[in-house]
């Protein structure tokens, strides 16, 4: 399935929620992707994962980038099933950079979820051990965040 129909399908199982595709943006790397609301990003993931329509089994990746106004999370999706992909994105506003944890639904997540806290910062509601992974517990600041010189001074 092309993200174009996976988008549409979205928007017709999940009225309620605002969805955005963004296909041929060079801004952005050209990769097609998906914004989601952060708020909207857990049920969304959960029909993504759980719909025989998608059935994205794999989350083969998770990470976030800095834009300096706010944090933008990027899931990459993966169905074997229907060997389609997705990239799934959101937007974190500061100063609260926080989301519901994805770790249920692809037990991958825990990792991934570890690794963008640690170099950015980003809270992951309902995790299971939100603790660094890469860096010892006593460290001060958030080295990919685009402020860490300023914040670790």
């Amino acid at each position: 399935m092309q993200i174009r129909h996976i988008f549409e399908h979205l928007q017709k199982d999940l009225s309620s929620v605002f969805f955005e595709l963004h296909e041929d943006s060079p801004s952005h790397g050209g990769d097609p992707f998906i914004l989601v609301p952060a708020m909207s990003l857990l049920p969304v993931c959960d029909i993504l994962k759980d719909m025989q329509r998608y059935d994205f089994q794999c989350l083969s990746n998770l990470t976030a980038v800095d834009f300096q106004d706010h944090l933008r999370l990027i899931y990459h999706l993966f169905s074997y099933t229907h060997h389609h992909s997705l990239t799934l994105t959101t937007s974190l506003l500061p100063p609260h950079y926080e989301i519901d944890s994805v770790s249920r639904l692809w037990p991958i997540a825990n990792w991934f979820e570890r690794e963008v806290f640690d170099m950015f910062g980003i809270q992951f509601r309902g995790h299971p051990s939100l603790k660094r992974l890469l860096l010892p517990q006593h460290w001060t600041g958030y080295p990919l965040r685009k402020d860490y010189e300023r914040m670790a001074r």
